[in-house]
């Protein structure tokens, strides 16, 4: 019995030292990592001082290329007004290639008439030429 108890007493030392190990690792785990304050501000300082660099840089760039901006922009004006003008041309020139058709239309009669005109005088001639004979 006494050996019992003397194992008993040995695993319930053995648990609580285990116990405490598990207890000091869980501790471990929660705490925070160290954290150098001043490395992590001088970061800051870099990305914003980055950041403000990139900023005057696309300023910069836009500052420089404001006249060609806004060049560009007047000449997609100009071009939409070309391309206006140019359609207003086209729509005239349909019109007068229709007013020509219909002129062609009347010329190509007038010179129907004029040829059957000829050809009723010729046969008027030829017939005051026989009656004449």
């Amino acid at each position: 019995m006494n050996e019992v108890k003397n194992l008993t007493n040995i695993a319930a030392i053995k648990s609580s030292t285990v116990s405490q190990e598990a207890i000091d690792l869980l501790i471990l785990d929660l705490a925070l990592p160290p954290v150098d304050i001043k490395q992590l501000r001088n970061q800051i300082e870099d990305v914003n001082n980055e950041g403000l660099r990139l900023k005057e840089q696309a300023q910069l760039l836009l500052d420089q290329n404001e006249n060609l901006i806004n060049e560009m922009a007047q000449k997609v004006i100009k071009s939409e007004e070309l391309i206006e003008r140019a359609q207003d041309q086209q729509a005239a020139t349909a019109e007068l290639l229709a007013e020509l058709d219909g002129a062609n239309e009347k010329a190509d009669d007038a010179v129907k008439r004029g040829d059957q005109t000829l050809k009723e005088a010729q046969e008027t001639l030829k017939e005051i030429r026989r009656i004449s004979c």
